[in-house]
């Protein structure tokens, strides 16, 4: 059975908050603090908080996200008034799953002088508040949390794990300015539909040339030479996508001719030689055929015998 990862729909960061930890959501953990809001990337002023290195929008601009139209992104809050209350945000990728996430602040060169062995850049052309980007790439277990003023515990400054390890350094600074994260795709790990199609190659004296499914077994010897989980006679395709479904060869318009001695056996599927056995037993017939004919030869002999014994028989 093959795995691998599938690419699955796009979440909101709105939606991955309200439904953590439930079955079926990429997020297992999902905590935030403070003064924050959830922002549509539908706007051309929101959408700019999303560039690339050329100043390219990462998002089309066209009121919505394949169809999200509200709450696409999370905004965390610097507030630095006497009063007022900065934002924090953690966020933990649930087993079996896979996101990319697009973390932006207005502190430029944060995530080069935070981190380590990740993709950073810097939006361009140059915006009033030019945001300063790093991409983010989590599996199951993996998290990212930010803490804009250190406000908060369970939350720390700055802690961004990735594949199992740490991407940033051991004592970050506070960001110190508004942060927006996005996730911009999500992978989930199931087992996949893996049968193969296309032709299977014979060369001059018919024989089956190749291994179309890659599963080791030449295709002329492979019973089902599309489906790498069927190697032997017997073995069942376990796919959910097939219903454990057997290979059956496709029926063919064209008339199977076998050679001299052979026959089709359609049990097989293969021309065969015709074997004739010798019976271990006289028939009933070919007994008959010999006792006439010992019969012929002892008449034969018993008229030879008389006319000599007849008087002038001989000299």
């Amino acid at each position: 059975m093959a795995q691998g990862w599938v690419e699955k729909r796009i979440y909101t960061m709105k939606e991955l908050y309200n439904n953590r930890g439930s079955a079926g959501n990429p997020v297992s953990e999902f905590l935030l603090k403070g003064d924050y809001k959830w922002k549509d990337l539908g706007s051309a002023k929101s959408g700019a908080m999303f560039l690339d290195e050329d100043g390219n929008h990462l998002f089309k601009q066209t009121g919505s996200r394949d169809g999200l139209a509200v709450d696409d992104y999370l905004l965390l809050y610097d507030d630095d008034t006497p009063w007022g209350e900065s934002s924090a945000a953690k966020v933990r990728i649930a087993q079996g799953w896979k996101v990319e996430m697009i973390i932006s602040t207005d502190d430029n060169d944060y995530w080069t002088d935070n981190t380590n062995g990740l993709t950073t850049w810097t939006g361009r052309p140059a915006l009033a508040n030019r945001q300063d980007y790093v991409r983010v790439m989590m599996e199951g277990g993996d998290w990212v949390s930010v803490d804009i003023d250190s406000e908060f515990s369970k939350i720390a400054n700055l802690t961004i794990m990735q594949g199992g390890q740490e991407m940033s350094i051991s004592s970050p600074d506070n960001v110190d300015d508004e942060v927006r994260m996005i996730a911009r795709r999500v992978w989930h790990y199931e087992e996949l539909q893996d049968e193969v199609q296309g032709p299977i190659f014979q060369d001059e004296e018919g024989n089956q040339t190749g291994d179309l499914d890659n599963d080791g077994v030449q295709d002329q010897d492979d019973p089902d030479p599309y489906d790498p989980d069927i190697k032997e006679e017997g073995d069942v395709d376990d796919d959910p996508q097939d219903q454990d479904t057997v290979y059956t060869p496709p029926p063919t318009d064209d008339p199977i001719v076998c050679g001299d001695g052979e026959f089709y056996n359609e049990e097989t599927g293969m021309c065969e030689i015709i074997i004739v056995e010798e019976d271990e037993e006289p028939s009933v017939m070919r007994a008959l055929t010999i006792a006439v004919v010992i019969g012929i030869i002892g008449y034969l002999a018993f008229v030879v015998v008389r006319q000599v014994n007849l008087p002038g028989g001989e000299e």
